[in-house]
Formats: structure tokens, sequence, C-alpha cells
């Protein structure tokens, strides 16, 4: 174990510890300190990646590369922040990533709509039973128990045009609140129109037991949601 770091002699021995890949031999560091430490890089791909998400692909390419410029701007400026509130050089690569940074590449992204007037959209996901009962199969009491939770949620929903259901539980509750009436069968990528013209769209529920077995696979659900996306922007 290495001691004594404020020696110039080890300090150069330290770093290469750190940079090999081997920090538990420095005095102090945790796993946990160089996991978030080296995580720093694939933070900032995640963060691009969020960006890319925040943003309306629709627009003009020169857009859109405004748009990225502007998040890396505000990683950046985000960046810069935080090492000045430390007492770290403004664009010094921290050493232990805390609560402040991670937080960072969270809300920063959401900041990003709001300065391009991006993509206004958005999705809201919820569920019918608030609790996981045993043997995941809710009694229809607990059902009505969480229903006025459900009901309050769908009120605040002012710009609802789609719902997404996530298992035949979930679309009969759907068909129930919004009177469908006769109720089609369940299936997946099976499409309903409500009376007051909500699109109810039907996925088989991505649990462990589906998705292993190969009953829902990653294309069919990411074929569910871009026809979702298509139908949220029908005007």
């Amino acid at each position: 174990m290495l001691r004594g770091v404020d020696d110039p002699r080890l300090a150069g021995y330290e770093e290469r510890f750190r940079r090999d890949g081997l920090p538990l031999f420095v005095a102090g560091t945790t796993a946990r300190t160089d996991v978030w430490t080296r995580a720093v890089p694939v933070l900032g791909l995640v963060f691009i990646g969020e960006v890319l998400g925040a943003i309306d692909l629709q627009w003009s390419w020169w857009a859109n590369v405004l748009a990225l410029l502007g998040g890396i701007a505000i990683l950046l400026g985000g960046l810069a922040l935080s090492n000045r509130a430390r007492g770290r050089r403004l664009l010094a690569r921290p050493r232990d990533v805390g609560p402040l940074e991670l937080a960072g590449f969270v809300l920063l992204p959401a900041v990003l709509p709001l300065v391009f007037g991006g993509q206004t959209r958005s999705a809201w996901v919820t569920a019918v039973v608030k609790c996981a009962p045993p043997g995941n199969k809710p009694l229809p009491e607990e059902r009505v128990a969480c229903h006025g939770f459900l009901e309050r949620e769908l009120q605040l929903l002012d710009n609802l045009r789609v719902v997404v259901c996530l298992g035949a539980f979930a679309y009969e509750a759907a068909c129930a609140e919004f009177g469908v009436r006769p109720r089609p069968k369940f299936g997946h990528g099976v499409e309903v129109r409500a009376p007051n013209g909500l699109h109810l769209l039907c996925s088989f529920h991505p649990s462990q037991q589906n998705t292993f077995t190969g009953k829902l696979t990653e294309p069919m659900l990411d074929a569910v949601f871009t026809r979702a996306r298509a139908l949220g922007a029908r005007r």
C-alpha cells in the first residue's frame, strides 16, 4: 500500500497505479471511487445520448448540430461549475464523481428542450396497481383500491393521445377506464380506438418470462413504441 503521497517520489507511482487500473494499491482509494472515476468518459457518452433523446431529431441537420453543440456546452459548463465549487481547475477531470456530478448527467439534458424549443411530446409511465402483490396477481379489491390514483393521473394528462398497454391486465383496465365495449381480444400489436378517440396499443408484458422465452423480443417491443409515436404525432 502506498502512503505518503505528498512525497514527490511516490506521487508518480500513485498516478501510474491509477492509470494502469490498480488504484487499490493507493492508500485511501476505494473500489467505488475508482469505478466512478473511470466511468466519467462513459457518462459523457451517456450524456450525449440523453441529449439526442431530448431534442427533436426531425429538425434540420444544422438545428440538430447546434442543439448538440449546445448540449456539449452545457455539459462543460456544468463540469466547470462543479470543479469551481470544489476548488479544482475548471475543466479538470474529477477523481471522485459524487451526487452533484451524477445529478448533472440526469438533469442537464432536460434543460435542452426548454432552451432550444425541442420536442414537447412526452411519455408517462404508470401502473394500474401500485404495489407488487403476492404471486404478482392482484386481487380485484386491490385494483379498486388503487383506481383513485390512476384516475387522478389520467386527469392531469391533458394531451393524452396514445396508451400503450403492457400486458393483458393493463389492457383490460384501460378498456374499462376508457369505455371500450365490447373489448377486442388482447394480442401483441392489437390497436383499439376508444370512444373519445384515444388509441390503445397492446404489447405483451416485458416480464422475464416473456423476454427469456422469446415470446416478446426487442424488435417486437420497438415496433409497438414506433407505432405509438406515429399515432401520437397525428393531429
